[in-house]
């Protein structure tokens, strides 16, 4: 089972490359969030001063890191430390979020950790389904594709009505889709880092000698 799950990580590895579309996504994010703090009137309740003020003075830092890894991107991101700017910020900005959520949808709290156990129990099934599918040697799997499937056929509704008719329960409800949609991809997001368990679970899984590839020996037959 263990070596199972390892296969799954693996498989979501896949999806949390470091490339330059993290970057710019990232720098996206990180300078949005840097401008609309100091002009946003969040409650205290919400986000302290205090907290606010940090917030500011992350954002302002991480972007002129994530410039600076653009402007340097041939040398930076073959470093071994290459991501650690995005992936500090990715799990950063779900707490701003989160917060700033509160304040533009009018939500209460308990009604927000509802959401985020929601997002989290979403995660944690669809990683279950997928492991389970994976244990069992099974190739059609199509709980989680459903479950894949039902973000679209629930969300895409939601979002247009929230458009249409401005009704603050749909967007909650396309909010919510959305993350638990995203979740897939940013709960995993650490996964890009050249960590060691990164290291050892491409070795495990990934593709094998170039020496037993098709192509190589096709190349050889060539060569007789």
């Amino acid at each position: 089972m263990h070596r199972t799950f390892r296969k799954v990580q693996y498989a979501f590895l896949r999806i949390t490359t470091y490339s330059k579309f993290e970057n710019t996504i990232m720098l996206w994010i990180n300078g949005f969030l840097f401008a609309t703090l100091p002009v946003g009137t969040i409650p205290e309740y919400i986000l302290s001063s205090e907290t606010k003020k940090w917030l500011i003075y992350f954002y302002g830092i991480t972007l002129i890191l994530l410039v600076i890894e653009r402007i340097f991107w041939d040398q930076y991101h073959k470093k071994r430390w290459a991501g650690v700017v995005e992936v500090i910020s990715n799990y950063v900005n779900v707490y701003t979020l989160y917060r700033l959520f509160r304040v533009t949808m009018d939500i209460s709290e308990n009604m927000m950790l509802v959401g985020l156990i929601l997002v989290i129990l979403y995660y944690v099934s669809f990683m279950a389904f997928c492991i389970w599918y994976e244990y069992r040697g099974k190739k059609e799997r199509r709980v989680t594709k459903y479950m894949i499937y039902m973000i679209v056929i629930v969300g895409m509704p939601a979002v247009l009505i929230a458009y249409f008719t401005d009704n603050e329960f749909f967007y909650g409800i396309g909010i919510l889709i959305c993350a638990m949609f995203f979740s897939l991809k940013v709960i995993p997001y650490w996964l890009m880092l050249d960590t060691p368990y990164r290291r050892n679970l491409i070795k495990e899984f990934g593709p094998k000698d170039i020496e037993k590839s098709a192509i190589f020996v096709s190349k050889k037959k060539g060569e007789n």
